[in-house]
Parts: C-alpha cells; sequence; structure tokens
C-alpha cells in the first residue's frame, strides 16, 4: 500500500508541474501609427480584436472627402470604412473600431484626404495573433 502512495504522489507532482508550466505565447506585432500633415492613422490589439483608429491632428482647409478605410492584407479585403465629406470633421480621435482579428493575418488602416492637401497616410503593417 504504502508504494501506490508514493507512486501516485508522484504521478500527481509531475502531473501538477506540466499543469503550470508555461505554455508557448504569441503577441501581435508591428502597428501602431503613422503621421503625414494632419492625419494620423493607427492599429493594434486588444484582446482578441483589432483596434483600428485614427487622428486630426490639425484643420484640414478646403477638404471635401476623407475616407478610412481597414484592409486584411493577408486576404486583400476590406473589413470597413468610414467617409465624411465637407467640412471633414473636427480636429480630435476617431474610433477605435474593433473587430475579430485572425491569427498571422496582417491589417492596415489608410486615411485619404481629398479637396485640400491630398493627405493620403498608413499605419504601419499588423500582425494579429493572441
Amino acid at each position: 500500500m504504502r508504494r501506490s502512495v508514493t507512486a501516485l504522489a508522484v504521478a500527481v507532482a509531475g502531473t501538477t508541474a506540466i499543469a503550470l508550466a508555461p505554455g508557448t505565447a504569441y503577441a501581435s506585432t508591428g502597428g501602431g501609427c503613422m503621421t503625414n500633415g494632419p492625419l494620423r492613422a493607427c492599429i493594434s490589439a486588444s484582446g482578441s480584436n483589432v483596434e483600428p483608429d485614427f487622428y486630426i491632428i490639425a484643420p484640414t482647409p478646403g477638404c471635401t472627402h476623407l475616407k478610412a478605410e481597414v484592409d486584411d492584407m493577408t486576404t486583400n479585403t476590406e473589413k470597413g470604412e468610414w467617409n465624411e465629406w465637407a467640412p471633414c470633421g473636427p480636429i480630435g480621435h476617431f474610433g477605435p473600431w474593433p473587430f475579430a482579428g485572425q491569427n498571422g493575418h496582417s491589417y492596415q488602416i489608410s486615411l485619404t484626404e481629398s479637396g485640400g492637401g491630398e493627405y493620403i497616410v498608413w499605419s504601419p503593417y499588423f500582425v494579429f495573433s493572441n
């Protein structure tokens, strides 16, 4: 009987060590913000979501159209877009607009201003993993 209890204790201790061992953690890479003129495009993640957003950091005189577009660069598909017509919104922060990311996919947000300075800015590429 003593041998069985010892064997069981060793087996339980071994199982506990396996359960407590850290697993492989994967982290998203890239992302962040890029600025061009009065526009800043950003992309990041929170949990299982990709979170694109953008900023208008200065007035855009003459602007007639402002378009933000989020793309899955892995599949070349649009994940969403936002359009604003003259006077192209106030200075400020817009978003984030969270959506479920797919592991290993690369995402990017672009922001295009028309009619004023014709500014275009793309966020850095963001490879999602959770």
